[in-house]
């Protein structure tokens, strides 16, 4: 076992495509969307993902870091018995808090739609598609196990024909004009829906097959008794929540700040040009996650040394060339806003340019958090977050009530290059 960057690329190269696929559909869909709805309701889209997806991130723990440490660990050792103890303590886990999340979601809907956005006739539309938390609660495990399995194929196909199914309802909503906020919420639950159906049949099949183990093999007594076991992956996730849960604050919160300082129109704009940046940002995803997978099993076998010799090495490419991706990005943004999207979203060019340059700092080092929770430096990777969300929080909300839409991608910005920093200074020090 060795760490190569022609194996990285390798691995990940069905992941990167289907996100450039997806990346294409969803900028169709997009159009279309935008197009239909305007910039109004378009912003009032925004606020009820954004709303969604923070409640959710609150108060669901992020599994999928600890899941993949310890599923890498035990399968090493060849102990069924804690790797079942672990799959099956990951899914109900998930469970138990996505039923909270849903239940705060309708709960809170109310006075969000109508103090933020949308008033009264959106409450009904954040309980629709707040139900798609629920149908979520396997996507870590069918995503950890695949991955594990070395499944990429299967991680790159299924979420592009999800959402190629997806971009045909919108397309079909459109030509019936039932294209509004009901319609689009009710079409993502569908979709949450054939995922979780797709995820269960996969992991039913999967784990008793390629780990002789079968999820539902222990009883209550049994399961609650031995998570003293899990000391470790408890700790890890304690932490990956606390860093998750601040940094949903920056992810969804600046949403709801430019939504409770300026109209539905200019969250609007400030929504298309964040879903922009995160296509580029799908790139790195990509990376990071067979990154991770690649490092903790070089773990085990005791090569890291070599794995950080190799991403230094690497870097010293790579950084120029996201670069260079970047500035084409800025110098082609307006004109392509202005021709696609419709002259009405032209003011989403300046706030492209803007959160492209936090798209820089997290695509440029997209390896350093993968080594920093690899590595085992969870406080350092905990630290980072809080301090780099603090910061852009607060930026958000003074720059926000002055400037607008400018303001809080400037506070956004600042995010992105911060924890960078801190996550690059973490390994460099180690």
């Amino acid at each position: 076992m060795y760490f190569s960057v022609r194996k990285l690329f390798q691995n990940a190269a069905y992941l990167i495509t289907a996100n450039i696929g997806q990346a294409v559909l969803a900028f169709v869909q997009g159009v279309i969307v935008t197009r239909t709805l305007g910039p109004s309701e378009y912003g009032v889209w925004g606020v009820i993902l954004a709303f969604s997806g923070m409640t959710q991130a609150f108060l669901s723990f992020r599994t999928t870091e600890p899941l993949t440490r310890y599923l890498v660990e035990y399968k090493q050792r060849k102990d069924n018995s804690s790797l079942q103890l672990l799959l099956t303590t990951a899914l109900l886990t998930d469970l138990a808090t996505r039923v909270l999340a849903y239940g705060v979601i309708l709960a809170l809907s109310p006075g969000v739609a109508q103090s933020i956005a949308g008033g009264v006739n959106a409450i009904p539309i954040f309980g629709i598609y707040g139900a798609t938390v629920l149908f979520g609660f396997a996507d870590a495990l069918w995503y950890c196990v695949a991955r594990d399995q070395k499944k990429f194929q299967l991680l790159a196909v299924i979420p592009l024909i999800l959402a190629s199914v997806q971009l045909a309802g919108v397309f079909i909503l459109w030509k019936l004009e039932r294209l509004d906020l009901t319609g689009l919420a009710m079409l993502f639950l569908g979709i949450s829906m054939l995922r979780f159906f797709i995820n269960i049949v996969y992991l039913k099949t999967t784990i008793y097959r390629c780990y002789g183990i079968r999820l539902w093999g222990l009883n209550w007594r049994e399961w609650y008794g031995r998570q003293k076991e899990l000391y470790g992956f408890w700790y890890f996730m304690k932490i990956t929540y606390l860093s998750s849960m601040v940094s949903t604050l920056v992810k969804n919160g600046d949403v709801l700040i430019l939504g409770y300082y300026r109209s539905d129109a200019e969250v609007g704009w400030y929504r298309l040009a964040k879903n922009l940046v995160a296509m580029i940002q799908q790139v790195g995803g990509a990376l990071a996650s067979v990154l991770y997978q690649d490092l903790n099993e070089l773990i085990v076998a005791k090569k890291m040394g070599d794995a950080k010799r190799g991403i230094i090495r690497f870097s010293k490419v790579w950084v120029p060339t996201v670069l260079v991706g970047v500035a084409f990005a800025i110098i082609v943004a307006e004109p392509v806003i202005g021709l696609v999207y419709d002259v009405a979203f032209l003011p989403a060019a300046m706030l492209f340019k803007i959160l492209i340059i936090g798209a820089f700092a997290s695509l440029g080092v997209f390896w350093a958090q993968p080594i920093v929770l690899a590595l085992g430096k969870i406080n350092c990777n905990l630290i980072s977050i809080v301090v780099s969300s603090i910061i852009s929080i607060s930026g958000m909300i003074y720059l926000g009530y002055y400037y607008g839409a400018v303001g809080v991608a400037w506070g956004y910005v600042s995010m992105w290059v911060t924890v960078n920093m801190m996550l690059v200074y973490c390994f460099r020090t180690n």
